[in-house]
Order: C-alpha cells, then structure tokens, then sequence
C-alpha cells in the first residue's frame, strides 16, 4: 500500500501546485527512470530468495552497482540528444531526467537493504523506509518544487532516495550490531 501511494502521491500534489505543464515533464521524466531501473529491479527480484535462505551474492551486487551507475551515466550524457529527438514539447524533461538519474545508484542500493531486510522477515523497516520516502518526496515537492519548479522536483526525489538508503543503511548497521 506503501508504494503504491508513493507511486502517486507525488502526481496528486504537483498538478494543483505547480502546473500541469511540470507534472507532465516529472511524469516522462519518471517514466524515463522507470525503465532504466528495470535491470536494478530484476536483480531484487533475483537477490530476494538468496537473501531469505542466507545465500552470498556479493559478485551480483557488485556487477549490478556497476551497471547502475553506467546507466545512471548514460541517462545523464544520452537524454539531452533522445528527448528532443522522440519528445520534442518535453525539453524541460530532459533537466528531470538527468537530476533523477543521479538517484539510480542509491536506489539500486536501497533494493539490497529491502531484499536483505525482507529475507530476514523484517518488513517493517521496508513499511517504515516507505513512510520516509513518501514524506520527505511530499515536503521535498512542495518546498523545492514552489522554489525550483521541475528542478526542484527532480531534487526532491534524489534527496528522497538519499534519505531512504541511509534510513536502511542506519537500520542494517543497527540490526548487525544487535547481533553481535
């Protein structure tokens, strides 16, 4: 229900409060994001099993650092060339797509923590990083988006991503040291 709400939630408040014209380049923009996270999301659905029966999968993770972050670089050097080519009236896009791409990598490292942390049967630091990633998206919006229209929603959703990966990091940190 979490995610799903976050999936939307950030629609419903920037068309009334800063335009549809925004709404529509942040809705490409996610888009655009949405299918250069397909590799990331694979590769959950992959870790998901390894993860609840204890089973090592550190090369996979590192490779799929590694293309995370190539196509975190690609989205950045290729959209100023492909956006005008294929979306020419989304060339405020383009701005988006670049800011969110820089999201990629900690969200790739987000989806191991929640992997790791549903293998364990502890999903409700998952329910509480979903909290966390949906209020701070909703003031991130409101306050940057009303300084830095399409700019400032795109930073919003970085600094989201941020504040979820070191959500999960602090609570991994906090579980090891419990176990010791």
């Amino acid at each position: 229900l979490a995610a799903s709400a976050n999936g939307q939630i950030d629609k419903l408040i920037i068309g009334p409060l800063l335009g549809f014209a925004i709404l529509g380049n942040y809705s490409l923009a996610i888009q655009v994001i949405g299918v250069l996270t397909i590799f990331s999301h694979t590769v959950f659905k992959y870790l998901l099993p390894h993860d609840s029966t204890n089973t090592s999968t550190k090369n996979v993770k590192k490779i799929t650092i590694i293309v995370s972050s190539v196509i975190s670089a690609v989205a950045i050097i290729l959209s100023p060339l492909l956006i005008p080519e294929f979306f020419p009236k989304y060339s405020d896009a383009i701005t988006a797509i670049q800011v969110i791409s820089l999201g990629i990598v900690p969200g790739t490292f987000s989806l191991f923590y929640q992997s790791k942390f549903l293998g364990l049967e502890k999903s409700r630091f998952v329910i509480k990083n979903a909290i966390i990633f949906a209020v701070s998206l909703i003031i991130g919006i409101i306050i940057l988006g009303t300084w830095y229209d399409i700019l400032g929603v795109a930073s919003a959703h970085v600094i989201s991503q941020t504040l979820s990966l070191g959500f999960l990091y602090y609570m991994n940190k906090k579980m090891e040291k419990e176990n010791e």
